[in-house]
């Protein structure tokens, strides 16, 4: 717009968007004045008169917020409208190419290569499809409030998910200019920022997390970044997952991932061969064992877990499995509660794990995911070039193993007292 007065620029935030016909009705309101009192249109027009009046465009004297300050003083709507002939006829024009006649950074920002993904009332020139040209009770001479009710005018589906779904992007209900830029962005979706840095202004322990840890998530790497596995406006799932968490992993983890050194299983194919889930795996909460966003250990496990088939037992070397499962199925040497794996109550968890030297770890014997055989038991264990079977059979009261550790073993926990 042109004006004797300071020009306004909308803010980066507002993403707008009404309605066609609201558009249109506010084209026509720019372009084709009415004279709501008066008897008739004048036949020309008077240099020395004001046309906000009681008898002609009475509504802009209404307006609380004017596209400038002598908007309403004689001969300021010329600055805007163009006269045929001096009569009271306008001609229709590019509202954008007169509106960049004043907001000439707004512009130069627009037809930067940086700035090449445009809002399409923008693309097309229609600026009044967000702006009242005249005046309005919001800032920016916006239609309506910013966010949901402005941009709610166009898209529809995010005001039907906002409305219907649990979870609301806290951002979304604080207006759409938190993440989004309502002219023209260098990056996808009218983002003011690629979404990592994007989301790092709210989330930064999180994104200090994802750059700093030594072992990272490949989701990050990818171009969705955050995106990967959350969605930004509405969902019915915590922590903003487009789908329950176990779903959220296969959705990557449904064929075999380089990570490192190692290959990591096809783990979507891994649990439907192997039905007996761990119970995490089955209660949908891979991040009871796995940090999604970065951790200093293999696997991005959240704590400390032994992946060697030996080690010395320590606590603290057997955080992770202890988070669930009690210290004293392992310490206690003599026990009838603290675990079923024992021969009456000769506690052989203790008796595998619980050495100083070649102390078995809970691989040598379990599956951590899933497996074929009950109580997420191995199939076979990999000793050095041998894959070593286990032949695992379980019993009402115990159960047996017949493993390259040792011959055929039996133990029933009903027995009174445990052989030696």
């Amino acid at each position: 717009m042109a004006g004797g007065g300071a020009s306004i620029s909308p803010p980066r935030g507002a993403r707008p968007g009404p309605t066609a016909r609201g558009f249109l009705l506010g084209l026509l309101l720019w372009l084709v004045p009415t004279c709501a009192a008066a008897e008739g249109v004048p036949e020309s027009i008077d240099p020395e008169a004001s046309c906000a009046s009681k008898a002609c465009h009475p509504d802009l004297l209404d307006r609380t917020r004017l596209h400038w300050d002598e908007l309403l003083a004689p001969g300021q709507c010329l600055e805007c409208h163009e006269a045929r002939r001096k009569k009271h006829e306008f001609k229709p024009f590019d509202s954008s190419k007169r509106c960049y006649e004043c907001h000439e950074e707004l512009r130069e920002r627009l037809a930067s290569p940086r700035g090449r993904n445009q809002h399409e009332p923008v693309a097309k020139g229609e600026c009044s499809a967000c702006h009242d040209p005249h005046g309005s009770e919001e800032g920016w001479l916006l239609r309506a409030e910013e966010g949901l009710e402005l941009c709610g005018g166009c898209h529809e589906d995010i005001v039907e998910g906002v409305e219907g779904e649990g979870i609301v992007h806290e951002p979304v209900e604080d207006g759409c200019g938190d993440c989004h830029d309502p002219h023209g962005a260098r990056y996808p979706a009218l983002m003011t920022m690629r979404i990592a840095r994007l989301c790092e202004d709210c989330h930064d322990e999180v994104t200090e997390l994802a750059e700093e840890s030594p072992v990272d998530h490949g989701a990050l790497r990818s171009k969705k970044q955050c995106m990967s596995c959350h969605v930004p406006h509405f969902s019915r799932v915590d922590a903003l997952l487009e789908k329950p968490q176990r779903d959220t992993c296969l959705s990557c983890h449904d064929e075999k991932v380089e990570s490192g050194e190692e290959v990591l299983v096809d783990m979507k194919r891994w649990l439907q061969v192997n039905r007996n889930w761990h119970d995490p795996v089955r209660e949908n909460g891979c991040t009871e064992c796995h940090e999604p966003h970065g951790s200093d250990r293999p696997r991005l496990l959240a704590k400390e877990f032994p992946r060697a088939l030996y080690a010395p037992f320590a606590i603290e070397r057997y955080g992770l499995c202890f988070s669930c499962h009690d210290e004293s199925m392992v310490t206690a040497g003599e026990t009838r509660s603290a675990t079923k794996f024992r021969n009456g109550s000769r506690n052989l968890h203790s008796l595998h794990v619980n050495r100083e030297e070649r102390g078995r770890t809970c691989i040598a014997c379990h599956e951590v995911h899933a497996s074929s055989a009950p109580l997420q038991i191995r199939s076979y264990v990999p000793y050095g070039s041998w894959t070593m079977p286990l032949f695992f059979e379980k019993t009402e009261r115990g159960g047996s193993c017949s493993s390259g550790c040792h011959r055929m073993r039996a133990y029933d926990r009903s027995r009174a007292d445990a052989a030696k």
